[in-house]
Formats: C-alpha cells, structure tokens, sequence
C-alpha cells in the first residue's frame, strides 16, 4: 500500500528540513554577533563623544565663571553652561549603560556569561556595498534562505502524505514460504515439504480512509499557503532592508556635511 515508500519519503525530507534549520540557525547566530559587535563600538564611540562634550562643557562653567567674577557677565550664563554641563553628565551616564548593555548583549550572542569582559578591536568606519536590484535580490532570497527552503520541503513532505493516504485503496500483497521434514534423520528428504505462496488483500470497508485522504490533502494546502505567506514576508524584508540601507547611506551624506560644516 506504498506506506514504506511514503515513510521512507518524508523521513528524507524530515533530514533536509533539520539541514535546513541548523543552516538558518547559523545565518542568525552570525547576523546577531555581526550586529552586537558593531553595537559595542556605536556604544563606544559614544561614551567618547559623551566624554568631549563634558570636557568642553566643564571649559565653558570655567569661563563663564571667571567671566562673571570679573563682573563681564550675568550670573544666568553661568547658571545655562552649568545645566549644559549637568545634561552632558547625564548623557554620560546614559551612555555608559548603553555600553554596558552592548557588551552584554555581545556575550548573549556569543553564548558566553553576560557579564563576561570583553576587549573589541576595530572602530566604525565609512563603507561601501555594491547593491544589486530588488528584484534581483528578492530572487537570491528566494533560493538561498533556508526557511523558505524548509516550507517547501513541508509542501514535498505533505504531498508525501497524500500520496500515502491515496495508497491504502490499493491492495496488501503479502508473501510467505515454509519448508519442513518429518523423519528421524536430518539430512533425509524422504519426508520433506514445503509450501510457496501469496495473498492478496482488499480492505473493502474502511470508515476512516477518506477523512485520512482528505486531511492529507488539507495539510498540502495549508502548506502551500504557508509557503505563499512566507514567500510575501520575504519580499517584503527584501524591500525593507533596501531601502534602509540607502536612507541610512543618505544618512551618513548628511552628517558628513555637517561635521564638515563644523
């Protein structure tokens, strides 16, 4: 009634699927340590821009205090460079947080203690990628992500099953081979016998068989509909993920201009 041949499928496609879960697991284990590791030197650099800006805040307390002890300012600039120095402070303090926060959540990734000392090498810098078309792109995603590989392998995995189902109309073949002696003396073949043969079963009357074919049938559906879903969230993160990477690209045209104004 092809049931081995139905178990044996989906126990292979049952293989490809946890290949394919493990190569999808290994994408976000990498994207993740990709992603705390430049969080940590964002955080970084930003506990050392918090440290500039106290440094020329607390100059400028300096000079407007001195300026108001010589009577050549009012003592409201001297309480403003203050409260300037006091948000700088708690800047300070907010991001040192953050950067203790990064470093925690690189050690999470790494599947170490987060509270695991870690020394990072590097410094953010400007960068460049070759970006090709969406669709073009969209078409990459499509063949190389695992998850979507492993929802197709479930469509493989259920048509299996229907297949399986559709078997048990056929027949059961079973066959059978016996062979014996009745006489004193092992080796004498004055009494042996024997018996060759095959049965061929038909389960006539079977309540469950259809609702069996049916849901078979239902969980290939509801698999293709899946795969459909996914196959729209994809495009969709293609899409996303593009145009983040230009409007940060933008992004960093503007602040170059700026700090060059500066």
């Amino acid at each position: 009634q092809r049931q081995t041949e139905t178990r044996m499928a989906r126990a292979k496609i049952g293989r490809q699927q946890a290949d394919q879960k493990t190569d999808l697991v290994e994408q976000q284990l990498r994207f993740e340590v990709v992603r705390a590791y430049y969080g940590v030197l964002l955080a970084q650099a930003r506990v050392s821009v918090a440290d500039d800006a106290i440094k020329t805040a607390a100059a400028d307390v300096k000079r407007a205090r001195d300026l108001f002890e010589t009577g050549l300012t009012v003592r409201s600039d001297l309480l403003a460079a203050e409260v300037h120095l006091a948000e700088f402070r708690q800047q300070r303090i907010q991001t040192q947080a953050e950067f203790i926060t990064a470093v925690a959540a690189l050690n999470t990734a790494l599947g170490l203690p987060v509270e695991t000392p870690q020394t990072i090498s590097g410094k953010l810098a400007d960068r460049s990628f070759t970006v090709d078309s969406i669709a073009l792109l969209t078409s990459q995603a499509l063949q190389n992500r695992p998850d979507y590989q492993q929802a197709i392998s479930s469509i493989e995995a259920s048509r299996a099953q229907v297949r399986g189902a559709g078997g048990e109309w056929l027949p059961r073949i079973d066959a059978f081979a016996t062979a014996g002696a009745s006489t004193r003396y092992l080796l004498s073949s004055d009494s042996a016998d024997y018996a060759v043969g095959a049965s061929v079963t038909f389960n006539v009357f079977d309540a469950g068989r259809k609702a069996r074919i049916d849901q078979a049938r239902a969980n290939e559906s509801i698999a293709r509909a899946e795969t459909d879903q996914l196959a729209n969230q994809i495009r969709f993160e293609v899409v996303r993920a593009y145009q983040q990477y230009f409007s940060a690209r933008e992004r960093l045209a503007v602040v170059a201009q700026v700090e060059a104004q500066a």
